[in-house]
């Protein structure tokens, strides 16, 4: 009996920690892969790997053998059974069909209580919101800001030309060409940046994940320390660091793995600058939820919530500006401006569909994330009620 547990504990912890990597590698380097993909993988990766080891290992010692920095201190340490390892069975199977789901819920519901899953989900759903707010309200002030100080400036150059006030002020906002500044920041197409022209964005970029994978493992960690004796024991620290070490080879090796597919097809997350600022947004989050408490909770709701808001704003700005230049363009003939009605309601319809074509996505992977979350519930009920009746 004593074998056939600490062969479970080794199949569980190793299925939990190759699972969970695979599956949550787009929330953490998704935007990092995506926007460096001109560098060789083994230069990627090496960041990373620096980054994993040292956030595991510090954790190993900085707590005396827990590597879960307290996310598992509502859990109690159960012996693990093979019925235990269909949780991060059931993670590689989603991931394998490509379904970004919460490998939290997946794997620590099943030890989880009642009382403790519900603030679980209390929680998950809170750092959506949080994310999506902060996201939108970011997003808004990046895209919008620039529009609103052109339009404020064009507004005061005509009270102050009216009134012949302040001519010297006016003279020389001329001469800094301010307002054909902001139109043009506010309402040309930006261009894609790419890494390699880009160093001081690639050393912040680096940065930025080092943060986010930081504030990601000190959540993640527990889905995967949950099946090991606390404190864990050095040879088990060691099985799972080669894990996750091989595991992150092959991500980037992979190009992103399986759930590349939810990061890509958002909005230039391959833009250096774009990247950067997910990162950071979505580790401030991260590290903010850390502070409530030490419950466990689903890093990619958050994540998805984060680039949720952010893609509802993107198509509201393309809309506006497209609406925009539409208002500001100069009529050459009275044959276009007779056509003006006709590209008012051309000009509207593009701009719903923008909004729309986001909506479809934003709700296509907050689908399968639901899907997940169902999926997780019902797989943690089945095991508890399978080891219940095996063990009785």
């Amino acid at each position: 009996m004593v074998l056939i547990n600490i062969l479970a504990t080794g199949i569980s912890a190793t299925l939990s920690a190759w699972s969970c990597m695979r599956n949550d590698a787009a929330q953490t380097l998704g935007t990092y892969i995506a926007s460096n993909k001109r560098l060789h993988w083994l230069l990627q990766v090496v960041l990373p790997l620096l980054v994993l080891n040292s956030t595991v290992l510090y954790g190993y010692f900085a707590h005396d053998g827990r590597c879960d920095y307290g996310r598992l201190n509502s859990f109690p340490v159960v012996p693990v059974t093979l019925w235990h390892s269909l949780a991060p069975l059931t993670v590689y199977m989603c991931t394998k069909f490509g379904m970004p789901i919460s490998t939290s819920f997946m794997t620590l519901s099943v030890f989880a209580t009642d009382s403790v899953l519900l603030g679980m989900l209390w929680k998950s759903w809170n750092g959506y919101v949080y994310a999506f707010t902060a996201g939108f309200i970011l997003w808004l002030v990046a895209l919008f800001g620039p529009a609103v100080l052109w339009w404020s400036i064009v507004q005061a150059r005509r009270f102050l030309a009216r009134g012949g006030m302040f001519g010297g002020l006016l003279q020389w906002l001329e001469a800094i060409d301010a307002e054909g500044r902001l139109e043009r920041l506010a309402f040309k197409k930006r261009k894609r940046l790419k890494a390699k022209n880009a160093p001081w964005w690639r050393l912040l970029q680096g940065l930025s994940t080092s943060y986010l994978l930081w504030a990601w493992l000190r959540h993640d960690l527990a889905n995967i320390f949950v099946f090991l004796p606390r404190p864990v024991p050095i040879f088990g620290l060691v099985g799972i660091l080669s894990v996750l070490n091989f595991g992150m080879v092959r991500i980037f090796r992979d190009g992103g793995g399986e759930i590349s597919w939810s990061v890509d097809g958002h909005t230039q997350v391959d833009d250096i600058r774009s990247a950067t600022a997910i990162d950071f947004t979505y580790a401030s989050v991260l590290w903010y939820l850390q502070r409530v408490n030490d419950l466990p909770m689903s890093t990619t709701w958050a994540f998805f919530g984060l680039l949720a808001g952010r893609e509802m704003v993107i198509a509201l700005y393309r809309s506006f500006v497209r609406s925009m230049k539409r208002r500001y363009k100069p009529l050459k003939n009275a044959v276009e401006a007779d056509n003006t009605c006709a590209a008012e309601d051309k000009e509207k319809k593009h701009g719903r569909g923008y909004v729309k074509m986001a909506r479809v996505f934003v709700l296509t992977v907050l689908g399968y994330m639901s899907l997940g979350l169902v999926i997780s519930l019902c797989m943690a009920d089945a095991i508890k009620s399978a080891i219940l009746a095996f063990s009785g």
